[in-house]
Protein backbone atom coordinates (compact mmCIF):
# COMPACT_ATOMS: atom_id res chain seq x y z
CA UNK A 1 0.00 0.00 0.00
CA UNK A 2 2.96 2.29 0.70
CA UNK A 3 4.46 1.77 -2.28
CA UNK A 4 1.26 2.64 -4.25
CA UNK A 5 0.81 6.23 -2.31
CA UNK A 6 4.34 7.25 -2.58
CA UNK A 7 4.57 6.16 -6.53
CA UNK A 8 1.54 8.15 -7.04
CA UNK A 9 2.46 11.05 -4.95
CA UNK A 10 5.74 11.33 -6.44
CA UNK A 11 4.73 10.72 -9.89
CA UNK A 12 2.18 13.41 -9.48
CA UNK A 13 1.96 17.36 -10.85
CA UNK A 14 1.89 18.63 -7.03
CA UNK A 15 5.19 16.99 -6.34
CA UNK A 16 6.73 18.31 -9.69
CA UNK A 17 5.46 21.34 -9.00
CA UNK A 18 6.67 21.80 -5.63
CA UNK A 19 10.22 21.02 -6.41
CA UNK A 20 9.91 23.51 -9.41
CA UNK A 21 8.23 26.39 -7.24
CA UNK A 22 11.29 25.95 -5.02
CA UNK A 23 13.93 26.05 -7.23
CA UNK A 24 12.11 29.36 -9.18
CA UNK A 25 11.53 30.90 -6.19
CA UNK A 26 15.44 30.63 -4.83
CA UNK A 27 16.74 32.15 -8.24
CA UNK A 28 14.30 34.86 -8.26
CA UNK A 29 14.86 35.29 -4.60
CA UNK A 30 18.82 34.79 -5.03
CA UNK A 31 19.58 36.58 -7.81
CA UNK A 32 20.59 40.08 -5.77
CA UNK A 33 23.24 38.05 -3.59
CA UNK A 34 24.38 36.11 -6.53
CA UNK A 35 25.39 39.36 -8.19
CA UNK A 36 26.56 40.68 -4.87
CA UNK A 37 28.81 37.54 -4.27
CA UNK A 38 29.95 37.78 -7.77
CA UNK A 39 31.47 41.53 -6.93
CA UNK A 40 32.23 41.01 -3.17
CA UNK A 41 33.40 39.01 -0.56
CA UNK A 42 29.92 38.52 1.39
CA UNK A 43 31.09 36.90 4.63
CA UNK A 44 34.79 35.71 5.25
CA UNK A 45 33.90 33.51 7.43
CA UNK A 46 31.63 30.95 4.83
CA UNK A 47 32.18 29.77 1.14
CA UNK A 48 30.23 32.32 -0.49
CA UNK A 49 27.79 30.55 -3.17
CA UNK A 50 26.94 28.96 0.33
CA UNK A 51 26.26 32.48 2.12
CA UNK A 52 24.35 33.73 -1.01
CA UNK A 53 22.12 30.49 -0.29
CA UNK A 54 21.65 31.21 2.97
CA UNK A 55 20.62 34.46 2.65
CA UNK A 56 17.95 33.44 0.18
CA UNK A 57 16.34 30.46 1.86
CA UNK A 58 16.22 32.11 5.10
CA UNK A 59 14.55 35.27 3.49
CA UNK A 60 10.84 35.74 4.82
CA UNK A 61 9.73 35.43 0.95
CA UNK A 62 11.34 31.85 0.81
CA UNK A 63 10.32 30.43 4.27
CA UNK A 64 6.59 32.12 3.61
CA UNK A 65 6.34 30.13 0.08
CA UNK A 66 7.56 26.81 2.34
CA UNK A 67 3.96 25.88 3.80
CA UNK A 68 2.24 26.78 0.50
CA UNK A 69 4.34 24.96 -2.13
CA UNK A 70 4.75 21.36 0.24
CA UNK A 71 1.06 20.95 0.27
CA UNK A 72 0.56 20.03 -3.91
CA UNK A 73 1.42 16.87 -4.07
CA UNK A 74 -0.69 15.07 -1.64
CA UNK A 75 -2.54 16.70 1.10
CA UNK A 76 -5.58 16.37 -0.73
CA UNK A 77 -5.46 12.60 -1.91
CA UNK A 78 -7.09 11.02 1.32
CA UNK A 79 -9.89 13.41 1.03
CA UNK A 80 -10.64 13.62 -2.24
CA UNK A 81 -10.17 9.54 -2.20
CA UNK A 82 -12.61 9.54 0.73
CA UNK A 83 -15.23 11.66 -0.94
CA UNK A 84 -15.22 9.73 -4.49
CA UNK A 85 -16.00 6.45 -2.44
CA UNK A 86 -12.75 4.95 -3.53
CA UNK A 87 -11.59 4.29 -0.24
CA UNK A 88 -14.06 1.08 0.29
CA UNK A 89 -11.84 -0.69 -2.88
CA UNK A 90 -8.19 0.20 -1.23
CA UNK A 91 -9.65 -1.48 1.89
CA UNK A 92 -10.22 -4.47 0.19
CA UNK A 93 -5.73 -5.29 -0.67
CA UNK A 94 -5.06 -3.30 2.91
CA UNK A 95 -6.09 -3.14 6.66
CA UNK A 96 -7.31 -0.04 7.77
CA UNK A 97 -4.16 0.60 10.21
CA UNK A 98 -1.81 -0.05 6.79
CA UNK A 99 -4.39 2.10 4.69
CA UNK A 100 -3.78 4.98 7.67
CA UNK A 101 -0.48 4.70 8.34
CA UNK A 102 0.12 4.54 4.06
CA UNK A 103 -1.86 8.01 4.00
CA UNK A 104 0.34 9.61 6.86
CA UNK A 105 3.89 8.34 5.45
CA UNK A 106 2.94 9.78 1.64
CA UNK A 107 1.90 12.64 2.66
CA UNK A 108 5.02 13.39 5.23
CA UNK A 109 7.68 12.17 2.18
CA UNK A 110 5.62 14.20 -0.69
CA UNK A 111 5.61 17.21 1.79
CA UNK A 112 9.43 17.16 2.74
CA UNK A 113 11.52 15.20 -0.57
CA UNK A 114 10.36 17.75 -3.51
CA UNK A 115 11.66 20.56 -0.89
CA UNK A 116 15.01 19.20 -0.20
CA UNK A 117 15.46 17.91 -3.91
CA UNK A 118 14.52 21.58 -5.08
CA UNK A 119 16.98 22.73 -2.44
CA UNK A 120 19.91 20.61 -3.71
CA UNK A 121 19.19 21.72 -7.46
CA UNK A 122 19.56 24.85 -5.68
CA UNK A 123 22.74 24.26 -4.02
CA UNK A 124 24.62 23.12 -7.78
CA UNK A 125 23.30 26.91 -9.24
CA UNK A 126 24.77 28.74 -6.49
CA UNK A 127 27.79 27.07 -6.65
CA UNK A 128 28.18 27.49 -10.64
CA UNK A 129 26.90 31.06 -10.37
CA UNK A 130 29.43 32.24 -7.50
CA UNK A 131 33.18 32.66 -7.87
CA UNK A 132 35.07 30.85 -5.68
CA UNK A 133 37.96 33.56 -6.05
CA UNK A 134 36.63 35.43 -2.47
CA UNK A 135 36.57 32.54 -0.87
CA UNK A 136 39.35 32.68 2.15
CA UNK A 137 39.94 28.71 1.73
CA UNK A 138 40.08 27.76 5.28
CA UNK A 139 38.22 24.97 6.92
CA UNK A 140 34.54 25.41 6.61
CA UNK A 141 33.62 22.32 8.34
CA UNK A 142 31.41 23.91 11.18
CA UNK A 143 29.81 26.31 8.38
CA UNK A 144 29.20 23.04 5.68
CA UNK A 145 27.03 21.86 9.11
CA UNK A 146 24.88 24.61 9.94
CA UNK A 147 23.86 24.30 6.09
CA UNK A 148 23.28 20.91 6.29
CA UNK A 149 21.23 21.85 9.43
CA UNK A 150 19.32 24.28 7.58
CA UNK A 151 18.51 22.25 4.66
CA UNK A 152 17.33 19.51 6.58
CA UNK A 153 15.25 22.12 8.66
CA UNK A 154 13.35 23.57 5.72
CA UNK A 155 12.84 19.85 4.40
CA UNK A 156 11.07 18.98 7.72
CA UNK A 157 9.39 21.28 7.60
CA UNK A 158 7.63 20.85 4.26
CA UNK A 159 7.17 17.53 5.77
CA UNK A 160 5.12 19.30 8.90
CA UNK A 161 3.21 21.36 6.70
CA UNK A 162 1.74 18.96 3.96
CA UNK A 163 0.47 17.01 7.37
CA UNK A 164 -1.02 20.19 8.53
CA UNK A 165 -2.62 20.19 5.33
CA UNK A 166 -3.86 17.06 5.11
CA UNK A 167 -5.57 17.28 8.53
CA UNK A 168 -7.17 20.36 8.33
CA UNK A 169 -8.09 18.76 4.89
CA UNK A 170 -10.05 15.61 6.42
CA UNK A 171 -11.41 16.94 9.50
CA UNK A 172 -13.26 19.70 7.51
CA UNK A 173 -13.81 17.07 4.59
CA UNK A 174 -12.96 19.78 2.22
CA UNK A 175 -9.94 18.98 -0.22
CA UNK A 176 -9.02 23.01 -0.85
CA UNK A 177 -8.60 23.53 2.93
CA UNK A 178 -5.09 21.51 2.12
CA UNK A 179 -4.05 24.30 0.58
CA UNK A 180 -5.00 27.39 2.06
CA UNK A 181 -5.19 26.34 5.60
CA UNK A 182 -1.12 25.69 5.93
CA UNK A 183 -0.41 29.07 4.87
CA UNK A 184 -2.90 30.71 7.04
CA UNK A 185 -1.48 29.06 10.05
CA UNK A 186 1.70 30.07 9.31
CA UNK A 187 1.19 33.57 9.14
CA UNK A 188 -0.70 33.67 12.26
CA UNK A 189 1.35 32.18 14.08
CA UNK A 190 3.94 34.06 12.97
CA UNK A 191 2.34 37.53 14.04
CA UNK A 192 0.71 36.36 17.17
CA UNK A 193 4.75 35.31 18.21
CA UNK A 194 5.86 38.65 16.54
CA UNK A 195 3.66 40.94 18.92
CA UNK A 196 3.01 38.94 21.65
CA UNK A 197 5.94 36.57 22.65
CA UNK A 198 8.74 38.47 21.18
CA UNK A 199 11.31 36.76 23.05
CA UNK A 200 9.82 33.35 22.22
CA UNK A 201 10.99 32.50 19.00
CA UNK A 202 10.19 28.98 18.61
CA UNK A 203 6.58 29.74 18.95
CA UNK A 204 7.46 31.38 15.36
CA UNK A 205 7.66 29.20 12.57
CA UNK A 206 9.18 31.53 10.46
CA UNK A 207 12.06 31.50 13.08
CA UNK A 208 12.20 27.59 13.77
CA UNK A 209 13.45 27.40 9.94
CA UNK A 210 15.32 30.39 9.87
CA UNK A 211 16.88 31.01 13.15
CA UNK A 212 20.18 28.44 14.55
CA UNK A 213 19.87 28.30 18.20
CA UNK A 214 21.99 25.71 19.82
CA UNK A 215 22.01 24.17 23.01
CA UNK A 216 25.24 22.49 22.97
CA UNK A 217 25.69 20.38 19.57
CA UNK A 218 22.15 20.46 19.19
CA UNK A 219 19.73 22.75 16.87
CA UNK A 220 16.71 23.48 19.03
CA UNK A 221 14.82 24.27 15.75
CA UNK A 222 15.28 21.02 13.78
CA UNK A 223 14.62 19.13 17.33
CA UNK A 224 10.88 21.29 17.35
CA UNK A 225 10.18 21.03 14.27
CA UNK A 226 10.76 16.90 14.42
CA UNK A 227 8.34 17.42 17.62
CA UNK A 228 5.53 18.63 15.89
CA UNK A 229 6.20 16.18 12.77
CA UNK A 230 5.65 13.22 15.14
CA UNK A 231 2.87 14.73 17.04
CA UNK A 232 0.73 15.97 13.71
CA UNK A 233 1.75 12.57 12.12
CA UNK A 234 0.01 10.56 15.02
CA UNK A 235 -2.84 12.72 14.84
CA UNK A 236 -3.62 12.22 10.99
CA UNK A 237 -3.37 8.71 11.51
CA UNK A 238 -5.66 8.80 13.94
CA UNK A 239 -8.26 11.19 12.15
CA UNK A 240 -7.70 8.80 9.01
CA UNK A 241 -8.40 5.37 10.97
CA UNK A 242 -11.74 7.18 12.37
CA UNK A 243 -12.91 8.30 9.47
CA UNK A 244 -12.47 4.24 7.95
CA UNK A 245 -14.88 3.33 10.30
CA UNK A 246 -17.73 4.65 8.55
CA UNK A 247 -16.42 2.74 5.33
Amino acid sequence: MIRADVRRAFSSFGFWATMAGICIAGLLLGLENIATANLMQMNSLWPQHMMAMMLTITSDVFILLIPVLSTFAFSSAFIEEYSAGFTKYSLMRASKNDYSASKTLAVIASGGLPVLIGLVILILVFYISVPTIYNTGENYSEQYYMFFIELVTLAVNGALWSVVGSLSATITKNRYIAFAFPFVFFYVLSVFQTRYYPDLLLLNPTEIMRTLVYIGSVEIGLIVSLIALGILAFIHYLCIRNKLKNV
